[in-house]
């Protein structure tokens, strides 16, 4: 069919479902000037032509084309044509624009540094908790048997208030994506090949951040070893053991969560693993489960802290908890499933 640059802009709008002013929004124009570039009143430069094709997923030459096939335009739109070819059907879920999969992408590359670095921060919390009272208890740091708990209580809540702070500043920048996570979506033209390519380039960077990891934690439970065997010359010496050990886990985790979002991130966008239209849905009905369990996790762990005063050995909580948390919420997802 022969369309101009104006009709083939309205129809890649209107199959885009988006408004008027959400492209002029997006474009950084009037409403009026895009009006009047679908009635063909105006057009509109070179450089809002490449910023049109890029927020609808298409070539400059085939949004200035004038004979475009049906078929082709419904694809560049995000519609998928039925299969015999007799009419076009819109692809099910939210359309998802190839602007907004790279804003999403750029975002959690980003953030991901920060909400990993909140996460370390409470695995490191109560390091100088458990060194100071070390300290005091073979009689190194000569003070009043308070002033080692205070201090390490003191820091332990500054950097847990930290993190927390961390992750909710985040979590709202994150937030109009959250759709992601939840609903089925429809990549339009263009999308899944740039994900896939982002994707590919980052297989490298994520499969050495998880040997590293590994590698981290198995080192940091050397120290732990090495010094229980001397326990009988200092009281509690894997104490100390403990601390380099809490350290090499927070590397370590720093690692795996700063990388797992970033490739999580890939996963929600081509709806694979966790983030099928399938896995989504089961998601929504225990999506109780997660703040609960970790709610109580969190719970266990400061109050049998504060109760025994052993952090040292308290933080066993969090490993023991991550596995539980892994076994029961898929256990929760199949059952989901099943209904």
């Amino acid at each position: 069919m022969d369309i101009n640059l104006g009709e083939n802009l309205k129809t890649l709008r209107i199959r885009s479902r988006r408004t008027l002013e959400d492209v002029a929004e997006i474009i950084d124009v009037s409403r009026q000037s895009v009006s009047k570039w679908e009635s063909a009143a105006a057009i509109p430069d070179i450089t809002k032509i490449v910023q049109l094709s890029e927020l609808f997923g298409v070539s400059t030459d085939y949004l200035l084309k004038d004979d475009v096939p049906d078929n082709q335009v419904a694809l560049l739109a995000g519609v998928n044509p039925a299969d015999d070819g007799s009419e076009i059907q819109i692809a099910p879920g939210r359309p998802v624009t190839l602007e907004e999969a790279g804003e999403y992408m750029d975002l959690v590359q980003k953030e991901s540094h920060d909400i990993a670095l909140g996460v370390a921060l409470c695995i490191w919390s109560s390091i100088l908790l458990i060194l100071l009272d070390e300290l005091a208890e073979i009689g190194i740091l000569r003070t009043a048997k308070e002033v080692p708990d205070t201090v390490g209580l003191t820091v332990l809540l500054i950097m847990v208030a930290a993190a927390v702070f961390i992750f909710v500043v985040k979590g709202q920048k994150t937030e109009k994506f959250d759709f992601l996570d939840t609903d089925e979506i429809s990549l339009q033209y263009g999308v899944e090949a740039a994900v896939m390519r982002r994707r590919e380039s980052f297989e490298n960077t994520y499969r050495l951040s998880v040997a590293a990891g590994v590698i981290l934690i198995i080192v940091g439970i050397i120290p732990v070893v090495i010094l229980g065997a001397f326990e009988n010359v200092i009281p509690d010496a894997s104490a100390f053991g403990v601390c380099l050990l809490l350290l090499a886990v927070g590397c370590a985790v720093y690692l795996f969560v700063k990388n797992r979002m970033v490739n999580e991130s890939y996963e929600k966008l081509l709806q694979e693993d966790s983030y099928t239209p399938e896995n989504k849905a089961a998601g929504k009905r225990i999506s109780w489960f997660p703040g609960a369990y970790w709610g109580t996790a969190t719970a266990v762990y400061l109050g049998w802290s504060f109760i025994s005063r052993s952090w040292e050995r308290t933080w066993i909580v969090w490993p023991i908890a991550g596995v539980t948390f892994g076994v029961l919420y898929g256990l929760l997802i199949a059952a989901a499933k099943r209904k």
